[in-house]
């Protein structure tokens, strides 16, 4: 079995092969820079066309999943089967705000308040895409298994019996609906012991969007298609009723607005699946990690995940995947030992200088595992001062091949 870690710059995207099975499974598929996609789309379809591709997409955000709408991949390659978070099981917390709403409401948010056109609703947007694909969606949470390549795979994560919005976050995200006038009339509570937060118009359109994916879960593309209008009313309801209510916010709103965004789109990194291959006598080969944050993995590390504290630190893994592209924020020196550490994060935008860049901490992650190589799909190592002068991870090996298309490692 091979793995490619293709180098979409600040995004993700990773093919699994075993071309001797005649199956494929691409993990991700997106970019925060959309032009690097195309030739990303064109390779995996020379190798894979033919055949049966699946797809896991590890969560929803564009940086993993725009490549479904902006190639033509979905054409070109036979996608039946879809594994993606229980969307269903993201509206089961405890909290007032469901994990639903507010992936939905940031979506909305940037795009109608904020005004940046190019951002979609990506629920909606990415649905409209496997509908087309003619796909079936298959939802994972934490127990779950499939099989790929006749080999068994685990789902780690999420665990949405103790997932929920962090307290601040919520809160700040509600005083921010009340600031643009989103709550009050619209707002009411289901029962008095939940407290649950409801925008009616946002509402109808949740009920919509799960019912949509329940029926490309049970019944494939066709019967999901038939939702589609009626959910695409239902976006354009969403989207007048927040441009009345709002009207022009302040610039001082607007700030608050970017900054709760910011926050609210961290928490959708809590929902990314965490899996690995089921170990062979007590080894595993390949952990993935999306972007998830490092206290959720430290959840599984603490044994939140029944039985797994003792396998996790017995074994050596051929790969894993650095969460979050390696950066700072979702550090995690607790990673169990592996020969190579895999980091999809390409040469940073400015805009995002401060956390888009590679953590200093895996240059002491490699020096304290000595047999572990670190590959990233930089075109130059991002290891370097904060003036951008020499490389400081020298005497540890960095990939740091200009123009590269993809990194290949094998996992036999």
């Amino acid at each position: 079995m091979e793995l490619s870690m293709y180098n979409v710059k600040f995004g993700d995207c990773f093919l699994l092969d075993e071309p001797a099975a005649g199956e494929a499974l691409l993990v991700d598929f997106g970019s925060d820079t959309p032009d690097r996609l195309t030739s990303v789309s064109n390779d995996i379809v020379s190798r894979c066309g033919g055949r049966e591709l699946s797809v896991l997409l590890t969560h929803f955000h564009q940086d993993h999943i725009n490549g479904f709408w902006r190639t033509h991949l979905p054409d070109q390659v036979n996608v039946r089967t879809v594994y993606l978070p229980n969307i269903i099981a993201m509206r089961q917390t405890a909290t007032r705000l469901d994990f639903l709403q507010l992936e939905v409401l940031r979506d909305l948010l940037s795009s109608v308040v904020l005004e940046q056109k190019s951002v979609e609703v990506t629920l909606y947007t990415l649905l409209d895409a496997l509908v087309k694909a003619g796909s079936r969606a298959v939802f994972l949470q934490r127990g779950s298994t499939f099989d790929f390549a006749s080999t068994k795979f685990q789902v780690l994560w999420p665990d949405f019996s103790v997932l929920n919005i962090h307290p601040r976050v919520e809160q700040g995200f509600i005083s921010l609906l009340k600031e643009l006038r989103l709550l009050g009339d619209f707002e009411h509570f289901s029962d008095e012991e939940s407290g649950r937060v409801y925008i009616e118009p946002v509402e109808r359109f949740l009920n919509r969007l799960t019912h949509a994916y329940a029926l490309l879960a049970e019944g494939g593309a066709e019967l999901a298609r038939q939702a589609l209008p009626t959910l695409e009313e239902s976006l354009e309801e969403m989207e007048q009723n927040i441009q009345e209510r709002v009207g022009v916010p302040s610039d001082a709103l607007l700030a608050r607005l970017r900054n709760r965004m910011a926050a609210a789109k961290h928490q959708g990194n809590r929902l990314s699946i965490v899996f690995q291959d089921k170990a062979r006598d007590g080894v595993s080969r390949l952990l993935m990690t999306g972007d998830a944050t490092a206290s959720d993995l430290r959840r599984i590390i603490n044994g939140n995940v029944q039985n797994f504290k003792e396998f996790y630190f017995s074994q050596s893994y051929i790969a894993i995947k650095a969460p979050h592209h390696g950066t700072d924020t979702h550090f995690l020196p607790d990673l169990p030992p592996c020969r190579t550490i895999l980091i999809s994060n390409g040469k940073p935008d400015p805009r995002h200088f401060r956390w888009g860049k590679i953590s200093y901490l895996y240059g002491g992650f490699y020096h304290s595992h000595r047999g572990c190589k670190i590959r990233c799909t930089s075109p130059r190592c991002q290891l370097i001062d904060m003036e951008g002068n020499d490389c400081v991870c020298e005497g540890f090996p960095i990939c740091t091949i200009p123009g590269l298309l993809c990194i290949n490692i094998s996992l036999s």
